[in-house]
């Protein structure tokens, strides 16, 4: 099985908004579908497209199971696995690549979804403070590493 980590390429646009579709449909229920089903074309024209971001695919034999995103430096703005492949270290692994090119990392995650905070305290990362997100209207950790 050939793994490898490598920067986003055009031609993983379409896999990469698939994951992010479907992660963030599984890792949101509280956020009505619709939300992010109307987000895919902005994901594609405005966020994959972004000046000073960087994206990272995780790929194994070819394939694209998940992707992580770094906006402005630090920032991470996404960080998605296919759901079927959840729980194998995909996510670890882009993180742990993240976190050698970066020395200083933050991100948000929604309070209601507890699998993701334990990921990120798990991988180093620690609380700040609890706002509620400009876009979706829901509680939110500012998450900061180191």
């Amino acid at each position: 099985m050939a793994e490898r980590i490598r920067r986003m390429q055009p031609a993983d646009t379409e896999p990469v908004l698939q994951i992010w579709l479907d992660a963030s449909l599984q890792a949101h229920p509280f956020i009505d579908a619709a939300y992010w089903r109307a987000q895919v074309q902005v994901i594609r024209t405005s966020y994959l497209s972004a000046p000073q971001t960087d994206h990272f695919v995780y790929l194994r034999d070819g394939e694209v199971l998940g992707f992580l995103s770094v906006m402005e430096g630090s920032y991470i703005g996404a960080l998605f696995v296919a759901p079927a492949m959840q729980g194998q270290g995909i996510g670890a692994a882009l993180l742990a690549e993240c976190m050698r090119s970066y020395s200083v990392l933050t991100l948000h995650v929604f309070s209601e979804n507890p699998r993701a905070l334990a990921f990120y305290e798990r991988n180093g990362f620690v609380r700040g403070e609890e706002t509620e997100s400009e876009f979706a209207g829901h509680k939110e950790w500012t998450m900061y590493w180191p």
